[in-house]
């Protein structure tokens, strides 16, 4: 539970800064300008949907990947399955 929270926590950041992003900087060039972002979506599907493909392969791959870590963890107790962040205390 404590992953899928961290996880869903660091997705909301960087959705939230994607957003500041836009705002602030404008989009990126060769990307549909409108003011809603839904606008923008499906202006880029219909332009380009091998981008939204490609997106959402590389999200399937790191859920993959984040997946079988946590499990891994799980497995073996370990907090920190592919080798730790050095906060542990020594002994």
């Amino acid at each position: 539970m404590r992953e899928a929270e961290l996880k869903h926590s660091r997705v909301a950041m960087l959705a939230c800064a994607g957003i500041w992003w836009n705002e602030i900087m404008g989009p990126i060039p060769g990307m549909p300008t409108e003011k809603s972002q839904m606008d923008v979506f499906w202006q880029v599907w219909e332009q380009k949907p091998a981008l939204i493909g490609a997106s959402l392969v590389f999200i399937g791959i790191a859920e993959l990947v984040s997946g079988y870590a946590i499990t891994k963890g799980r497995e073996s107790g370990s907090k920190f399955p592919i080798g730790g962040v050095g906060f542990r205390k020594r002994r």
